[in-house]
């Protein structure tokens, strides 16, 4: 049984090269294991928040979907005044010389 002796001997020769790495790699994953359980004590406080704000940010973006139709709709109107508001501008205009006149009248007799 020669070759059994040989695994034997080369088993034994790599144990001590993993034991080696072993204790490399241990500290190094035992860090991790400390990096990621900080990470999760950091997300948790943040999905908590998340739960609670998530049912408040669907209600306002319900109701800011529902006031735009009512937007739109006073666009519309708006948009709708921009001819009376330029026809009232003219009639203005219109009426400015004879305010004008009326005030140096006013200011004659005054």
């Amino acid at each position: 049984v020669p070759r059994l002796s040989q695994v034997m001997e080369a088993v034994g020769s790599i144990l001590p090269r993993l034991d080696d790495v072993a204790s490399t790699v241990g500290p190094r994953l035992d860090q991790f294991q400390k990096e990621i359980q900080a990470l999760k004590a950091r997300i948790d406080p943040l999905d908590r928040t998340h739960s609670i704000l998530q049912p408040r940010l669907d209600a306002l973006q319900r109701e800011v979907t529902g006031l735009l139709p009512r937007v739109e709709a006073l666009g519309r109107e708006v948009t709708g005044l921009g001819p009376r508001v330029a026809g009232l501008g003219k009639e203005v205009a219109a009426v400015m010389p004879r305010v004008e006149a009326f005030d140096r009248e006013l200011s004659g007799i005054l």
